[in-house]
């Protein structure tokens, strides 16, 4: 027996969401469309992964936030996780992870990262992790999205503006990352992946400061190390012998 036919005075709404049961032997049946996105998983059980509603599209890929949420909960120090799109004023979107730990070994936000990285494709990484000690929610116990976009826009809003870089190396470094992120501003303390960079961009920016700055910089300190401490990586490079192909030209 039907619980419900239909929404009062909403047949866009009706015929959207009560759609015609293809399995059932009377054409009149109707199978409710709830938006909740599960799979199957090995064992047969379905596992809930979030809601269809909630998807977006970031770099011409098409996201679903709950299944990102869903891999931060793997993480044995994660007890919760949202995920939520958000962009500054001229800026391509990026992802922002919002996590509650444990309070048992609590990892860095930079771990995080790693960790989901076994699980999901660069472009489904976030660009931002932030811990927060409860996340916002609603009435009905369903997490207030609103209120985390608000959070995530308040994270965006540059704290430290570019002027505080301190060497010509640094700025060097946040010109390079600024063009090809598509930034306005990156202070000394900003990781280029946080900032929404992917292992496509960071070869790009790897080659850029090598011919800007003459010397090789190992790829892997894009990954986990803020542009202060790339910066200061790429000085001691300078400050030492040239590299072994530059040696064997001046001999």
């Amino acid at each position: 027996m039907p619980v419900a036919i239909g929404y009062v005075n909403r047949a866009d709404l009706t015929a959207r969401r009560f759609v015609p049961d293809l399995f059932a032997d009377d054409p009149s049946a109707r199978l409710y469309r709830t938006g909740d996105l599960v799979r199957y998983r090995e064992d047969g059980v379905l596992e809930f992964i979030g809601r269809n509603d909630d998807q977006v599209k970031l770099r011409g890929f098409r996201i679903e936030p709950g299944e990102i949420e869903s891999a931060m909960r793997k993480h044995a120090s994660v007890r919760d996780a949202a995920v939520v799109a958000r962009q500054r004023e001229g800026e391509p979107p990026r992802l922002i992870a919002f996590v509650v730990f444990t309070g048992r070994d609590v990892p860095t936000t930079t771990d995080v990262r790693r960790f989901l990285r076994t699980w999901l494709p660069d472009h489904m990484v976030p660009g931002l992790v932030l811990e927060i000690e409860e996340l916002p929610r609603l009435a009905s116990g369903k997490i207030d999205r609103a209120a985390l976009r608000a959070l995530a826009d308040a994270a965006l809003r540059p704290a430290d503006p570019s002027k505080e870089l301190r060497t010509p190396v640094e700025r060097t470094v946040a010109s390079v990352w600024k063009r090809l992120l598509k930034v306005a501003e990156v202070g000394p303390q900003d990781n280029f992946f946080e900032l929404g960079g992917d292992s496509l961009l960071a070869v790009e920016a790897v080659l850029a400061l090598e011919e800007a700055l003459g010397r090789r910089i190992d790829p892997r300190l894009m990954f986990f190390q803020t542009l202060e401490q790339v910066a200061a990586n790429a000085e001691t490079l300078s400050a030492g012998p040239p590299p072994a192909t530059e040696r064997k030209a001046a001999g």
